[in-house]
């Protein structure tokens, strides 16, 4: 699991752009869904204040770089954010 906050660089450099470096991704790998459930539990009860991103690895996405999976999984997290705001 890999957690990144604001201030984790990739290489140095904020190659993410500030916006999304103000964000808290978990992205998680080979954990059971049962276990995934337990993570994010224990996650927002402990950060409340906080909004997390969370995601898991895919087949498709393990080959991506870092930063372009981050950029993906913010873009969904944002999408997700608009339709639950529509119900």
């Amino acid at each position: 699991m890999w957690l990144l906050k604001n201030d984790d660089k990739i290489n140095n450099e904020n190659v993410l752009g500030d916006e999304i470096m103000d964000k808290r991704f978990i992205i998680m790998h080979g954990f059971e869904n049962h276990e995934i459930k337990k993570v994010l539990k224990i996650l927002k009860a402990n950060f409340p204040d906080k909004e997390l991103i969370f995601a898991t690895s895919t087949s498709e996405n393990l080959n991506w770089k870092l930063g372009d999976l981050i950029k993906e999984v913010e873009k969904e997290h944002e999408e997700f954010k608009k339709m639950r705001k529509k119900q």
